[in-house]
This record gives structure tokens, C-alpha cells and sequence, in this order.
């Protein structure tokens, strides 16, 4: 992951799946969040701080955890994230699922991106690589 990769845009937000390989050590993951620290706004979703601090399983853990998270703007959802993230369900069922429901999550990670006009980065392909570059610009990495 280098900054010469990532588009034009200034502004990420970061999917749950980069943080997680981040604090579960992996180095290759943790020097590209390095550099784009430095060259872009880096954001995470609401629902991304709630997936990370549901898996925090010591003190130290939680220590690691509250550094990581606190290098990145925490993105709120709203009615315009809603609005949003009601329009990637109905547009990708098969991606988040008919209703609301196992992918709402991932739906609501989308929404604050396209909100926010940020550029979507994670290792989730199974989602991420389904959605049109014209609904959401997503940069799936590959770790």
C-alpha cells in the first residue's frame, strides 16, 4: 500500500479490515497506514471504531487500540450516511444483503465514505470489489 497507489482523492476512510490487520501485527499493512498518515485525512467510520473496540480483549489491547484510533477523524452517521447506506443495500443486494441485516454494517462504512467524498480503503473484496467505480471509490488492497 503506497500513496502512489491511492487516487487523486486527499481524503480515506479506512475499513475495519485495515485496522484489524493492523493491530493484529501485520507489518506490511501497519508501514503503508505509515505513509498515508503523512500524505492524506484519514477517517474511519463510526461503526469501524464500534467493530474495533468489540474485539479489544485486554488493557493493553485497549491501550494499542486508543493510539491507533486516535491518528484518524471518527465519521458519524446521520440521516445523509442512512440515505446512503439505504442505497447500496437496494442497489447491491448481493453484496449487503436484501435488508437490513449481516451487511448493514459494511453498507453504513460505505455510506460515510460517499458522504464524506472519500476515498473507501480495505482488504474486503468480497464486498468492496463489487461496488461501481461510479457509486463509490474504492481502493481493495491486497495484504
Amino acid at each position: 500500500m503506497e500513496a502512489g497507489q491511492i487516487s487523486h482523492l486527499n481524503r480515506l476512510l479506512l475499513d475495519t479490515s485495515v485496522l484489524i490487520a493492523v493491530l493484529r501485527g501485520n507489518r506490511q499493512i501497519a508501514r503503508g497506514l505509515n505513509e498515508l498518515v503523512a500524505n492524506f485525512r484519514l477517517g474511519i467510520s463510526v461503526i469501524t471504531w464500534i467493530e474495533i473496540y468489540v474485539g479489544v480483549i485486554s488493557a493493553r489491547h485497549e491501550n494499542e487500540t486508543s493510539q491507533l484510533l486516535s491518528n484518524f477523524e471518527i465519521v458519524a452517521v446521520d440521516e445523509k450516511v442512512a440515505m446512503n447506506a439505504v442505497f447500496f443495500i437496494k442497489k447491491y443486494p448481493s453484496v449487503f444483503g436484501k435488508a437490513a441485516s449481516r451487511g448493514t454494517a459494511d453498507a453504513l462504512i460505505a455510506a460515510c465514505a460517499k458522504t464524506i467524498g472519500a476515498k473507501l480503503v480495505s482488504l474486503n473484496s468480497r464486498h468492496f470489489d463489487k461496488i461501481s467505480k461510479e457509486d463509490l471509490f474504492v481502493e481493495v488492497l491486497r495484504a
